[in-house]
């Protein structure tokens, strides 16, 4: 039977479940969206810091490189290569330490889109996709903790 011909509440039911899913949907958007643009943002905003720094890299391809090879030295740091060495390096104002931090975020943004929809699916009560959810959160988290203790 279709929806014109259900009981009135089925059809009730339908047109509230697909207001659910669009909900979520818009969320998880929103979400995917802000992390983007936060990310671009931050990236230019590092990008700007370090070519406004005073340094050699402004006339010499040599002492440019030496920026991402870690050899050149900003504001008295190295380049970031691990989390805490990012988080100093933002509190200095370290322009490629602002880029790693974009970085970072867009990273993060997929996994945050994870995160909100299985809060989105336990909010639905919608348990399968909670537990396949869960699973698939547990793996980003556990490959990134796995990571970081190899040295990755």
């Amino acid at each position: 039977m279709d929806g014109q011909h259900d009981a009135p509440g089925k059809a009730t039911t339908n047109v509230q479940e697909d207001e659910r899913l669009r909900k979520m949907e818009s969320i998880v958007a929103i979400v995917l969206r802000g992390g983007v643009f936060t990310s671009a943002a931050v990236v230019l905003a590092g990008t700007l810091m370090t070519l406004l720094d005073k340094h050699t890299y402004h006339y010499s391809v040599v002492a440019l490189h030496g920026i991402t090879a870690g050899k050149l030295k900003l504001r008295g740091a190295p380049y970031p290569h691990s989390l805490s060495s990012v988080f100093s390096g933002v509190a200095s104002l370290n322009g490629p330490a602002v880029i790693m931090l974009g970085a970072l975020i867009l990273i993060a943004t997929p996994v945050l889109r994870v995160a909100v929809s299985l809060i989105t699916f336990a909010h639905q009560r919608n348990l399968d996709f909670v537990i396949i959810t869960a699973v698939v959160l547990t793996i980003l988290v556990t490959s990134f903790l796995l990571g970081k203790a190899s040295g990755g």
